[in-house]
């Protein structure tokens, strides 16, 4: 198997001899891969063409200037007796004239270019030969030596992938490497929220030969192009509709640094955000970008059977995005999403809840705690637009007169509000458990008594995730009361169990680690501080651990178990609340405590292996891989 690179070189906005130097960075990188299993296809602008023969041919005759004193150094060790290469000869590797190949044309487009070079990579294919891929470069992305390997051993060891992308960073002016985005496993809502892959990844040839009719001239616009191309083609060919589709089977992530890309400001030492044309030109591109999801979701609209398979009911005819009436939505078309830019490259998709809307079981446990169940009450009551909704709160032995005063006070004001009496000791799973016996809505919710809403449409927006079919558990975003991040996501492995992403960092800081806070994704759990979830699939899960993960974990355990069967978790930052973090629990450090917490995370380890959990290595860098 071998891997074919395109390196466009299409556009010139640099200086031409300080563009070749780049250029020149880009083709040693790929010259220096740490295997020999590639080839390179220059596609390059007409008037450049003489110029980067030039290059390609400074680097074949260093390339053969090494190889020969390389095997003069071979033969004279094998001359002396040396064990190690007497009676050896050195290992035939291809020319490095060969594996560059340098296309003229005078398409300026980053879609003909890829298009042109992967109907030549399919060329003379036999019925048994692997099939091909392709990796489209940029003039300013250096290949790390390892990454022709990392590709290479990824698809072999993987027959159902498609997709295969890495981690990448920077490279300033004097070649020091800063600012690496650690990546996450595939996720399709952080695809549909920023193109967080980026514009480097291997994809097999049939991917970039379908996508000939588009005339797309930028990076990132292609890029987004090719991963939404391999989507819809993952999901033609998915076999079992029954079945949620795992899209990580056929889009995979190396856990490793692949890419180095320079900024031109860095090298040049220009101010990129004071160049007008360069913004003019980044918001054309994000329009760009945004088109493509547009038409994405629109092209799902047209297949009813790619329209499950994304997630969304059958009967959606009837229904209507948010913030849409039904009189803009014609009756006779299928909404799978609307989809809008929040700022460059980052979008918000918006799923259709249909117009009868399903009840919503917020399920509320209490022990006491007056002030801030009644907060949380009064909040949920006064705030919350979603209107389908009954709250079940669940008494836990509570003894204090006010708080009961209080229970008596809602069920007599409030027709959807009930009192569920639980009388043993706390145990958070059990007592979950049992409230959904007594849930009337198809949709459960699990609410902390210590929450205080923030966005009236929170409620709204994790319903409109919880009704998509391919969807488990659907997590907010939590504040504390000074407004610092208590919960956006969970990250699986971190501090040997489990915690959550950006805890601490400040609401009002730019601390947005590549824009994860402002994107919706799929990290591998939630908390259950607000948790939504169909109510049928919650039992076909088995619900929470009520054994085993009384007190902690059950949630992450309930997200890890959810997963396991197909479905995929959400977050999204458009559903805010305060979180005052177990207020009515108080922490105690007895032995019997600390037996039980030892104990579950002893489970959480030996079932999940949370403690080898993959790329914990990066876990603590700003604590987002999640």
């Amino acid at each position: 198997m071998t891997f074919t690179y395109c390196l466009p070189l299409l556009e010139q906005q640099l200086l031409t001899d300080r563009y070749l130097a780049r250029v020149e960075r880009v083709l040693r990188s790929i010259a220096n891969q740490s295997v020999p299993f590639w080839h390179c296809h220059l596609v390059v602008r007409v008037d450049l063409v003489q110029a980067v023969s030039a290059l390609v041919a400074k680097l074949v005759e260093e390339s053969r200037a090494e190889s020969s004193s390389l095997k003069a150094k071979l033969k004279s060790l094998a001359a002396l007796g040396d064990p190690v290469t007497k009676g050896e000869s050195p290992a035939q590797v291809e020319d490095l004239g060969l594996r560059f190949v340098i296309h003229s044309t005078l398409n300026n487009t980053i879609s003909g270019a890829a298009h042109l070079v992967a109907k030549d990579a399919v060329k003379g294919l036999k019925k048994d030969d692997h099939t091909p891929w392709l990796v489209v470069l940029r003039d300013d992305t250096q290949l790390a030596a390892h990454a022709t390997y990392s590709y290479l051993s990824t698809a072999l060891q993987f027959a159902d992938a498609k997709l295969i992308y890495g981690d990448h960073d920077r490279i300033d002016a004097f070649g020091l490497r800063h600012n690496p985005f650690f990546k996450p496993e595939f996720s399709l809502d952080l695809v549909y929220s920023q193109n967080y892959i980026g514009p480097i990844f291997a994809i097999q040839t049939q991917y970039l030969i379908a996508l000939h009719q588009l005339n797309i001239e930028s990076n990132q616009s292609f890029a987004l192009a090719a991963i939404l191309e391999v989507v819809r083609g993952v999901v033609a060919v998915h076999v079992d509709k029954n079945l949620p589709l795992d899209y990580r089977k056929h889009l995979l992530h190396v856990p490793s640094v692949l890419h180095h890309h320079e900024l031109a400001c860095a090298i040049e030492g220009q101010d990129a955000s004071s160049d007008a044309h360069a913004l003019l030109l980044e918001a054309e591109r994000s329009q760009g970008n945004l088109q493509l999801l547009k038409d994405h979701f629109v092209s799902l609209t047209a297949n009813s059977e790619t329209y499950i398979g994304l997630g969304v009911a059958t009967n959606s005819a009837n229904s209507v995005p948010l913030g849409a009436t039904h009189e803009s939505v014609s009756s006779q078309t299928q909404v799978v999403a609307t989809v809008s830019e929040v700022k460059p490259f980052v979008y918000r998709s918006i799923w259709p809840i249909p117009s009868d809307c399903p009840l919503v079981s917020l399920i509320i446990p209490t022990r006491d705690g007056y002030e801030i169940l009644k907060a949380c009450l009064d909040s949920i009551l006064a705030k919350t637009t979603y209107s389908n909704y009954e709250i079940l709160i669940v008494n836990n032995q509570t003894s204090c007169p006010k708080t009961l005063e209080l229970f008596s006070a809602m069920v007599t004001v409030y027709e959807n509000i009930r009192v569920i009496d639980y009388d043993a000791e706390f145990n958070y799973s059990a007592i979950n458990n049992y409230a959904v016996g007594f849930a009337e809505g198809s949709i459960i919710g699990f609410v902390n008594n210590d929450i205080e809403v923030i966005s009236p449409d929170w409620l709204t927006e994790m319903v409109s995730h919880a009704l998509r079919e391919d969807i488990g558990c659907v997590g907010a975003m939590h504040f504390y009361p000074d407004d610092s991040i208590q919960h956006a996501g969970v990250i699986v492995g971190l501090d040997g169990v489990a915690g959550h992403a950006f805890k601490f960092e400040d609401k009002s800081s730019n601390e947005d680690y590549f824009n994860y806070l402002s994107s919706i994704r799929n990290p591998d759990a939630v908390t259950a501080a607000t948790l939504l979830i169909r109510k049928e699939l919650f039992q076909k899960a088995g619900g929470f651990d009520a054994e085993h993960l009384a007190i902690a974990f059950n949630d992450v355990d309930l997200c890890l178990r959810v997963n396991a069967l197909g479905y995929r978790c959400v977050w999204t930052p458009y559903a805010e609340l305060y979180h005052h973090e177990s207020k009515t629990r108080k922490l105690t450090s007895s032995v019997e405590a600390t037996k039980r917490e030892i104990y579950e995370h002893a489970v959480m380890k030996e079932r999940w292996g949370t403690d080898t959990y993959q790329s914990r290595e990066l876990l603590q860098y700003k604590k987002v891989v999640a």
